[in-house]
């Protein structure tokens, strides 16, 4: 008995060890509006994939599609441009160290008149940092969101007073360094403090 004890341990060993960990979403989440070219029907090493992806100035991001009317849209719509709304939350897998992963609540053809842009509403606390390019970020959706200011240069002026406080920026995305691919930044349209909750 005393023998296939430590058999037995290896064996589950090896079976937990063997099971993909759970991918697990950041506390906070992020509202978006996307626009950019759709693929649908990717595989990936290890089946790390949602199997659909929106791309957009160099960033691509996944698509959790919600239900069989979304994945026909996608079917019918590979290759083109489309709008996605949704909550984007970044996950840490094994294959690939950082996926964002939209969860999208709608999809659909844009209208001529939408803007190209893509969209990200972050709520968060406001911090500051060392970087000239971008001296104030967001913590949100398990990303620090580093805040760039070209828009309006006096809201990183008034910024300064509210370091410390839950503030709601909305603006276009951007990667910070696309050599680096070292995450998303917002081109900040607006900066506002967020309510407490009565």
């Amino acid at each position: 008995m005393s023998c296939m004890a430590p058999w037995l341990l290896l064996v589950l060993g090896i079976s937990a060890g063997a099971a993909e960990p759970e991918v697990k979403p950041a506390e906070t989440a992020v509202r978006v509006d996307c626009i950019g070219k759709l693929r649908h029907g990717i595989l990936a090493a290890g089946g790390e994939t949602t199997g659909t992806t929106i791309t957009f100035n160099g960033i691509e991001w996944e698509l959790r599609l919600k239900d069989e009317a979304s994945r026909e849209f996608a079917k019918t719509h590979q290759k083109q441009t489309v709008s996605v709304t949704g909550t984007l939350r970044r996950f840490v897998g094994m294959a690939r160290p950082v996926r964002w992963i939209v969860e999208a609540e709608t999809l659909a053809v844009p209208d001529e008149k939408a803007s190209d842009k893509t969209t990200v509403t972050v709520t968060g606390p406001l911090k500051s940092t060392e970087s000239e390019a971008s001296p104030f970020t967001i913590d949100a959706g398990g990303h620090r969101w580093p805040l760039l200011f070209r828009n309006d240069p006096n809201s990183q002026t008034n910024a300064k007073a509210l370091v410390g406080l839950t503030m709601t920026a909305r603006g276009a995305v951007e990667l910070v360094n696309p050599a680096d691919k070292s995450g998303p930044a917002i081109v900040v349209d607006t900066l506002k403090a967020t309510k407490p909750k009565p």
